[in-house]
């Protein structure tokens, strides 16, 4: 058995079809069940056990149960050799009952299993387990070329435009695919306009494909993903933990599923992911929303933030869960206009953000959320903390060059805290 896993839109299905082509002429029989996620949530297990021996002994075969179809593929294969390819593969019962043993199937035989996830395949024991490489930027540019020019090659002055494309597709094929075919036969401006837009909306053809990866999370690790794409990208491995520790998300076992599923890297102990991935985050978190930020459950973007600033002061922000802010030039928002924006977030759980300036005489946030699992102010005002802030499930508490003198009053239960 041979395993083939990545993010969606990867080309792995390609791969898979393209080995089974060139291969099946070797084979007593071949059969290539595509989507075997979606069919099995359509038509169920039998219905895809008799597909697969249908189609390997070219003639009608009935199952009438998962457990009898488990007997018949063993009964029926073991002493042929044939070559299958199960496609898009996401969970463990469906290679149980679709490949359940190297015994159902004769000398010889080949199994080839695409899945987004590396987990299940190790958990099968699948002999030889390969991970999806993105295409080269020669690839890239050839499998680009292909859908916007249609094998033609491209005006002179198209030249940059189409650098731009591939550089935001970044080796990912479904990307290229649906960004070349969208652009092909579009006059100049038309292009200049649709590479504008794609950052702030991505293609949701692309989106929709490597979503379901994100689909199939538990719950903690559908927020784990999104803290990591909207704030930790290219953070230290440690540190993350440690601030998601405390925001009880269980990032050990979480970023292991992540990596498993390939919506991460960790790399020297640096945290990252492909950059369509990262959108995804972005795409996830802006919703149905993207420019009203005050409904989105993340906030990261400076504009956003700075325009959320001068809404109306009667606004209350009870989506935003965390929000990450930092300094770096006069125009950023102050730190009195901020105080007063977290002030108005009562959900909020994650609070990192460093202000500038002399803050000796700046008033400080007039309420700061009980649900505040995680803080770290760098240069927080010297004023008091809000009167009734009670944060009981506070982990961490980081005030690097604060003015503040002392804590709130009542109980302080913190893991970790720094002041320097």
């Amino acid at each position: 058995m041979v395993g083939i896993w990545g993010v969606g839109g990867s080309g792995k299905t390609t791969l898979a079809t393209s080995v089974y082509m060139e291969m099946s002429q070797h084979f007593q029989g071949h059969c290539i069940l595509e989507n075997v996620r979606e069919d099995t949530r359509k038509h169920g297990l039998r219905k895809l056990q008799e597909d697969i021996l249908s189609s390997l002994f070219k003639e009608e075969v009935n199952v009438y149960s998962v457990i009898e179809g488990k007997h018949k593929m063993k009964s029926m294969l073991c002493h042929r050799k044939v070559l299958v390819v199960l496609d898009d593969v996401d969970e463990l019962g469906q290679l149980e009952a679709l490949a359940g043993k190297h015994n159902w199937f004769g000398s010889g035989s080949r199994i080839i299993i695409t899945t987004r996830d590396e987990h299940l395949l190790r958990t099968h024991r699948v002999d030889h387990v390969y991970p999806i490489t993105l295409l080269s930027n020669d690839d890239a540019t050839q499998l680009f070329k292909r859908h916007a020019y249609n094998e033609k090659e491209p005006i002179e002055d198209y030249d940059k435009f189409s650098l731009r494309a591939i550089s935001y597709a970044s080796g990912h094929p479904l990307s290229l695919k649906v960004l070349g075919s969208f652009l092909y036969d579009k006059n100049k401006n038309e292009w200049i306009s649709a590479l504008k837009k794609l950052k702030d909306i991505p293609n949701p053809n692309v989106m929709n494909i490597i979503k379901t990866s994100y689909d199939g999370l538990e719950s903690y690790e559908k927020e784990l993903f999104l803290d990591i794409a909207c704030f930790f990208r290219r953070w230290d491995a440690d540190e993350v933990v440690q601030i998601l520790e405390a925001c009880g998300f269980h990032p050990k076992i979480g970023m292991k599923v992540l990596i498993q599923k390939a919506l991460i890297t960790i790399v020297d102990d640096i945290i990252d992911m492909h950059d369509i991935l990262e959108e995804m985050g972005h795409y996830i978190v802006r919703g149905e929303h993207p420019n009203n930020p005050e409904n989105h459950s993340r906030l990261w973007i400076k504009k956003e933030i700075k325009e959320l600033c001068f809404k109306d002061e009667r606004m209350e922000y009870d989506k935003t869960e965390a929000i990450i802010y930092d300094y770096v030039s006069e125009d950023d928002v102050d730190t009195s206009c901020l105080c007063k924006l977290v002030s108005k977030m009562k959900k909020l759980r994650l609070l990192s953000v460093a202000t500038h300036g002399d803050n000796e005489n700046v008033e400080g946030a007039n309420f700061l959320s009980n649900e505040l699992q995680y803080i770290n102010w760098f240069n927080y005002p010297a004023s008091p903390f809000p009167h009734n802030f009670q944060p009981m499930k506070l982990a961490v508490l980081e005030l690097s060059c604060s003015k503040q003198k002392e804590l709130w009053k009542g109980y302080k239960v913190i893991r970790y805290s720094f002041f320097a």
